[in-house]
């Protein structure tokens, strides 16, 4: 394709035709509640057709506000069933090695040990009593920082197997994403 934009008000200048990653300009309202940037802004520009695993994934950039997203977007039940049984054994794959919601936990308690000592100067004396961790995978992160500074920790992440692993921390676990919950306010988020 050979051309500087896409004009019209189709929904296939959003979805299919963003791969040529010229700007889709649509006129009017018929595609509204469709795929947005955070600011709204409906030129989006796709980056990709496969993440970096060579799983096919459209990734697509709003050219306003730089928000990168998967697009289309997934359901928070269709996320659960890829993270669940594609992603994992695609990166166990990739790596040679198998990567699973109990493999990865050695990994992930290095990386909480690194933000915890990272976050420690803006946590230490601010008082937080509770954190949630969006898309916390496994509860690794969220248990050692609940444990740490002393939280009562919520972890949030739409895929079911680990939520259930998370619960084993004594996590209060919530399978969905953190739009859908109606948890009430907490003093520290981590993603």
């Amino acid at each position: 394709m050979h051309s500087t934009a896409i004009v019209g008000n189709l929904s296939v200048a959003i979805r299919e035709c963003s791969y040529p990653g010229v700007p889709a300009v649509n006129i009017g309202s018929r595609q509204q509640g469709r795929e947005r940037g955070l600011c709204g802004g409906d030129v989006l520009v796709a980056l990709t057709h496969r993440d970096w695993y060579g799983f096919p994934a459209q990734a697509s950039a709003c050219t306003r506000c730089g928000l990168v997203f998967l697009n289309p977007r997934m359901t928070a039940k269709a996320y659960g069933r890829f993270y669940d049984g594609v992603c994992r054994p695609l990166v166990s794959a990739f790596h040679g090695r198998l990567i699973d919601a109990r493999t990865i936990q050695a990994e992930q308690r290095e990386y909480a040990a690194d933000r915890t000592a990272f976050v420690r100067p803006f946590i230490d004396g601010a008082g937080p009593r509770t954190m949630q961790d969006i898309g916390g995978s496994t509860g690794v992160v969220a248990a050692h920082f609940a444990q740490t500074f002393g939280l009562a920790g919520t972890l949030i992440d739409p895929a079911p197997l680990q939520v259930e692993q998370a619960r084993t921390f004594g996590l209060e676990t919530i399978a969905g994403w953190s739009k859908s919950t109606t948890s009430a306010t907490v003093d520290s988020t981590s993603c």
